[in-house]
This record gives structure tokens, sequence and C-alpha cells, in this order.
């Protein structure tokens, strides 16, 4: 699919919500120039996470699968593959993300990856860290850990 197909496919065939919005960054390729990257705006707050962690960098990514194309997948298709099975790892391995929910197609895959019993057994651990996210932390945990700072008494404020 040409970057002109895939940008017709992400502007008609995305749910209507501001998370499938295509927006458009500017990057290098792997000839150093300029290549239009296109992706919902979903897979650029992932990108962005990655990032501000220091796990990835982007443009090393765009270089990389400029440099290694997949059939007649556009860069941006390309990409937005990978930025996809990524998540799909890191949620089956417990990895923090910027999402408490997997990717679309995370259950699809894990039953292809690791089969129905495994895809079963990491659906519950899913379940369970959902619920925990969920759940907020009682007052006397949060005034707890508060409290085990050290404080000038005056200012309340930590001491030095």
């Amino acid at each position: 699919m040409t970057q002109r197909d895939f940008m017709k496919h992400l502007l008609s065939g995305s749910p209507q919500s501001p998370i499938h919005q295509p927006l458009s960054r500017v990057y290098k390729n792997n000839h150093d120039i300029d290549t239009v990257i296109a992706l919902p705006r979903g897979y650029w707050e992932y990108v962005d996470f990655l990032e501000s962690r220091l796990e990835i960098s982007f443009l090393t990514w765009v270089r990389h699968c400029d440099r290694n194309p997949f059939e007649d997948w556009s860069l941006s298709e390309l990409l937005m593959y990978w930025l996809w099975l990524d998540q799909c790892h890191r949620f089956y391995e417990g990895l923090p993300t910027n999402k408490p929910k997997p990717p679309m197609g995370y259950e699809r895959w894990l039953n292809q990856e690791y089969g129905r019993e495994e895809s079963q057994k990491a659906s519950l651990r899913l379940a369970e860290k959902q619920k925990a996210y969920e759940t907020p932390l009682p007052i006397s945990v949060i005034l707890g850990s508060v409290a085990a700072f050290p404080t000038n008494r005056q200012t309340n404020r930590p001491a030095d």
C-alpha cells in the first residue's frame, strides 16, 4: 500500500474518535531526506511515552524500517505495525505502557503467538492489572507515605 493509500485508509477506515485521528510528523529517512510519517494520535502518544522513558529513539526506528521495507507497505504502515507489536509484547510481559488497556487485536495476537491456554492466563493477569489500576489507594496509604518524609515542622517542607 502506498503512503497515499495508507492515508486514505487512516482517514476512512478508522473509528471516529480523537485517539484515531491521523497526525503527521516529519523525520529524516535512511538517506537523510525528510519523510512524512502519518500515524493515528494514539500511536504518537505511545511513541512519546517510549521516548520520554528513553526506551526508544523513533528516528532510529524510522531509519531501520526505511532500510528494511516489507513487501509493498508504506513506511508509516510498517512503523504502525511495529509499534502495535511492541505494545502487545509490553502488555504480555507486564511492562509499563501509556494506556491501561491493550491495543485492538491483542487477544487475537496472543492466541496466535502463544496458544489458547497461555492466552487465557495472560488475560487473567491483564484483568488483575486493570483492576489494580482502577482501584484507588486508601487515604491511609497515601498519608502514610507522605508522613514518612522528614519535614521542617515550622514550614512543613522537606528537611534539608
